[in-house]
C-alpha cells in the first residue's frame, strides 16, 4: 500500500534540507527524519552520516537510533495493522549501514560505527568488530563505546585487547564498554587496569567497576578509595554506592572530610551518599552485624 502524501511530502522536505549550505537547517532536519520511518527517510539519514559537519553527522545516528527503537515498539502491534504502516524493515537497518565501514574517509566510519551503536542490533555485532581493526584512532574508539551500548560479551574478548591500544582514547573506550557489558573477563580486566600510571586511565577503570556486580568488586574499589589522585576516588565511592555491599560503610565513613572537589562534589559527599544507598539496600541485623565487624576491622588496621 503507498504512503500517505503527508509523509512522503514530509520526508521530502527534510531530504530537500539536508543539502541546505546551512549545519543546522541540516541538523533539524536530520532530527525530523528520526520520527519517520519511510524507506527514503533511512536512506537520506544514511546519506548523512557523511555530511562534513559532525554535529549533522551525530544527528544523523541518532535519529537512525529512534527509528529502530520506534520499530521495535510497532513489531509486538498488530500484524494486520502493520500492512497499513508500510516502513524500513528492522534487519535492513545494518544491511544500509554496511557499505560505509569500507568508506575511504575516517570520520564516516567513526559516525556509522556510532550509528550502529545507536540501532543497539546484534546484527551489526561483525561489522563493529572490524571497525575495532580500524587504522584511525576515532573509528576505534567509536567502534569501543558502540560495542558497550550492545552489551553482547561477544565482544569481550577483543575489547580486552584494545586495553593495548596506543591511543588513550581508545583505551579509555574500550574501558567504558567493557563497563557497560560487565562479566567475568571484563571485571578482571578492568581490575587490571587499576595498576595503571596514568591516573585518568585508573579513573575510568574505577567508574566502569562501578557497574560490574561481579564477586570481588567491593573490595577491589574499597582498595581504589586510597588512590593518591581524586578523581579515582571520587569515582570508586561512586561506584561502591550502586553495587557495593555493607562490608564497604565503614571505609566509606572514612573518607566523609575528603575535601577534594570532583565534578564540582567533594569526595566526602560522594562517599556519604553512598552510605545511604548500601545501608537502603542491606538492611536487617545481619547486615549490621557485618557493618560492625567490618567498623572492628577498620580500627585495628589504623592503629597498626
Amino acid at each position: 500500500m503507498p504512503e500517505s502524501k503527508t509523509s512522503l511530502e514530509t520526508v521530502e522536505n527534510c531530504i530537500s534540507s539536508l543539502r541546505s549550505d546551512d549545519a543546522q537547517e541540516r541538523w533539524e532536519a536530520a532530527e525530523g527524519l528520526g520520527y519517520l520511518t519511510a524507506p527514503l527517510a533511512v536512506e537520506a539519514l544514511v546519506g548523512a552520516l557523511a555530511d562534513p559537519h559532525p554535529f549533522v553527522r551525530w544527528q544523523a545516528g541518532q535519529a537512525l537510533g529512534r527509528i529502530a527503537s520506534r520499530l521495535r515498539r510497532r513489531a509486538s502491534g498488530a500484524p494486520l495493522l502493520r500492512i497499513f504502516r508500510p516502513e524500513v524493515q528492522i534487519p535492513s537497518l545494518v544491511e544500509c549501514l554496511a557499505p560505509l565501514v569500507e568508506d575511504p574517509l575516517g570520520h564516516v566510519r567513526a559516525a556509522t560505527a556510532d550509528a550502529l551503536g545507536e540501532l543497539r542490533l546484534a546484527s551489526g555485532l561483525l561489522l563493529l568488530l572490524r571497525l575495532l581493526d580500524d587504522q584511525d584512532d576515532s573509528v576505534r574508539a567509536s567502534a569501543a563505546v558502540a560495542l558497550g551500548k550492545l552489551r553482547s560479551e561477544k565482544a569481550t574478548g577483543a575489547l580486552i585487547m584494545l586495553l593495548s591500544d596506543d591511543s588513550e582514547w581508545v583505551r579509555k573506550s574500550a574501558i567504558e564498554a567493557l563497563g557497560a557489558i560487565g562479566g567475568v573477563d571484563a571485571s578482571h580486566a578492568l581490575m587490571e587496569k587499576l595498576k595503571d600510571p596514568d591516573p585518568m586511565i585508573r579513573a575510568s577503570a574505577t567508574a566502569a567497576l562501578g557497574h560490574c556486580t561481579e564477586s570481588g568488586v567491593t573490595k577491589v574499589l574499597v582498595d581504589v578509595l586510597e588512590d593518591e589522585h581524586p578523581q579515582v576516588r571520587w569515582h570508586a565511592a561512586c561506584g561502591l554506592g550502586f553495587v557495593g555491599n555493607i562490608t564497604a560503610v565503614p571505609y566509606l565513613e572514612q573518607m566523609r572530610e575528603d575535601d577534594a572537589v570532583v565534578f564540582s562534589t567533594p569526595v566526602g559527599d560522594v562517599a556519604q551518599e553512598a552510605i545511604r544507598l548500601i545501608r537502603r539496600r542491606h538492611r536487617g541485623l545481619w547486615n549490621t552485624i557485618r557493618r560492625l565487624i567490618h567498623s572492628i576491622k577498620v580500627e585495628i588496621k589504623k592503629k597498626t
